[in-house]
């Protein structure tokens, strides 16, 4: 029985060591498929709303947790990030697994304290049969403030040093 086995794992084993790559890359930097694996790609529905979201804001350095207030109003883009608004701010925070958030699930937010910070979890509850679905760890926030704004704030603060 293992002499007639060992020719047909040996055929195997062979096709698949010579067969080239799926995408291997050919002479010009192509893939056999056309792709030329640059950092050109298209951006996914997701991440195409939230650039139309954020056109026009900066971001600032990110935040380690929001207020209530700051937390009360979130805007969820799939697969993406969780967006938080707080009058002329927005604070997005893309999860350690953004490929759960989904739009068409409800958030139940598990916080540790009176503030929403990074580590508190998310879990994904189905709209329809309020079925627990995934759960996610927040990220740090990163905070997106009007171009205006933020260069105004900049120039209030006047130079440094002296």
């Amino acid at each position: 029985m293992i002499k007639r086995l060992f020719p047909c794992v040996a055929m195997i084993a062979f096709a698949a060591i010579a067969a080239p790559p799926a995408h291997a890359h050919t002479e010009n930097g192509q893939t056999d498929d056309g792709d030329t694996g640059d950092a050109q790609r298209e951006l996914s529905h997701g991440e195409q709303e939230l650039a139309e979201l954020l056109d026009g804001y900066v971001a600032g350095e990110p935040v380690k947790c929001l207020n209530r207030i700051q937390s009360d109003s979130v805007q969820i883009i799939t697969d993406t990030a969780l967006v938080f608004r707080d009058r002329q701010t927005y604070y997005v925070n893309r999860t350690n697994s953004p490929r759960f958030i989904d739009e068409f699930d409800v958030p139940v937010f598990r916080k540790f304290t009176s503030r929403l910070c990074d580590l508190d979890q998310v879990e994904f509850v189905s709209r329809t049969g309020g079925i627990g679905g995934p759960v996610v760890y927040l990220e740090y926030f990163t905070p997106y403030t009007k171009a205006e704004d933020a260069v105004a704030v900049g120039e209030r603060a006047g130079p440094t040093g002296g």
